[in-house]
């Protein structure tokens, strides 16, 4: 009962609840503020059948599902292609010319392998986006708690999922460029004035990832979500976004082609 009563206090009619999905979607563009006062409205909904217990009806598996569907768009033209294939290609055929094997049976072996490479990657791109959403709403709600936000995990979980489709739409964007390229690594941000250093420096990591426009929009776009859901002050919401922002660079050294 004690969450269905801070429900209450966070989701009256002072947040707002109109508008739908559509609305929502559209609105982490246009209006971010509007959009998730509308969301945290809907987090915590009486139950039909329980009064007890309350429905969480963010629909907050829509954006996950359209950020799954940019994520296989992203493994099948670049990739599946550019990346995981040229690599698994490498490693097979430094193996078998280990045991002094052919170039038959080299591409023997990567024709078979090729069969099992493309639905591991759509299933890993799936569960990325997936184990994605989940981790920056971890963070988050961690990080709101310890600065004195009163929202729930529905909230953060809201939150991630439609704040991500900021990313969502940047990687559509690079996706064409990526294919002309045939690579991962297409500048929106600061790296575009760093052209001397190579994608395997950790300096280019950094500006690649952390200093992207489309980082730094859903970044914004996510410290707003977080003051709306969690009822803190923008400074609080935004030094929780930094610190999020921190992490994601920190990670995006390490996976190719950033985050």
């Amino acid at each position: 009962m004690s969450d269905r009563n801070e429900s209450v206090e966070q989701t009256g009619p002072e947040t707002g609840s109109g508008g739908g999905v559509g609305s929502w979607l559209g609105g982490v563009f246009v209006d971010p503020r509007g959009a998730f006062e509308a969301i945290a409205a809907r987090t915590h909904m009486p139950h039909s059948k329980d009064p007890a217990k309350t429905k969480d009806r963010t629909l907050w598996w829509v954006p996950l599902i359209i950020l799954a569907v940019v994520s296989l768009l992203m493994v099948v033209i670049v990739v599946m292609p550019y990346v995981a294939g040229p690599q698994q290609e490498e490693a097979i055929r430094a193996a078998i010319a280990e045991r002094g094997g052919t170039e038959e049976q080299v591409q023997q072996a990567i024709q078979q392998s090729a069969a099992f490479i493309l639905p591991f990657s759509i299933v890993g791109g799936v569960i990325q986006a997936a184990i994605m959403v989940f981790l920056i709403a971890g963070i988050a709600h961690l990080l709101m708690k310890m600065l004195g936000g009163t929202g729930t995990f529905r909230h953060a979980r809201a939150i991630a999922a439609y704040s991500m489709l900021v990313s969502a739409l940047g990687t559509l964007i690079k996706l064409p460029f990526m294919k002309m390229k045939e690579t991962m690594y297409v500048e929106t941000g600061a790296a575009i004035f760093f052209r001397n250093l190579e994608p395997s420096d950790k300096l280019y990591r950094v500006l690649f990832t952390g200093f992207d426009v489309f980082m730094i929009w859903w970044i914004i776009v996510l410290g707003i979500g977080m003051a709306v859901a969690y009822r803190v002050s923008k400074g609080k919401a935004f030094t929780a976004a930094a610190v999020i922002w921190l992490l994601m660079t920190v990670l995006g050294m390490f996976g190719p082609g950033g985050m």
